[in-house]
């Protein structure tokens, strides 16, 4: 089992399995037309990826997250998460802005597991489709080791 420190190295000097993943992610979400890079939700939250549209109406909040030591039962990897969406909730309903939160994993049971643990957070933080839904999450497949769990709504 990993130390705390060591996952903060980590944090500075992301695995190429991580940065594989993040790639994966902003590849997505410029597919989604979200072409605009943004540095960061707040002063100390930073997810992975963040862009937005060009009319900026449409966010994209994902992250990369490598199932050897980043899953959706490790507690300081679950708060990371939260924060990233109450903030993204906080922006959306201040803003009026739409958007999508995914993860991407490298494993199959991994994204099943984020898709159950972000339906319970995004659900607790508010969280509404356009037309007042409740927000649900599923699993994309893209190949043998790389799944993308992403809002449906």
């Amino acid at each position: 089992m990993k130390l705390t420190s060591e996952y903060l190295l980590e944090s500075l000097n992301p695995s190429p399995e991580h940065e594989r993943l993040r790639n994966c992610l902003v590849n997505f979400a410029i597919r989604l037309g979200c072409s605009i890079k943004c540095n960061k939700l707040s002063d100390d939250k930073f997810p992975d990826v963040l862009r937005i549209t060009p009319n900026r109406r449409y966010l994209f909040l994902g992250d990369a997250k490598v199932s050897e030591n980043e899953t959706a039962r490790r507690e300081e990897t679950v708060e990371k998460i939260k924060g990233y969406i109450k903030e993204f909730v906080e922006i959306s309903s201040r803003k009026g802005i739409r958007g999508k939160i995914a993860i991407a994993t490298d494993n199959i049971d991994a994204a099943y597991d984020w898709s159950n643990k972000l339906t319970i957070l995004t659900t607790i933080a508010g969280l509404r489709g356009f037309f007042g839904e409740l927000p649900e999450f599923v699993v994309l497949k893209i190949d043998n080791n790389t799944f993308i769990v992403q809002s449906s709504n």
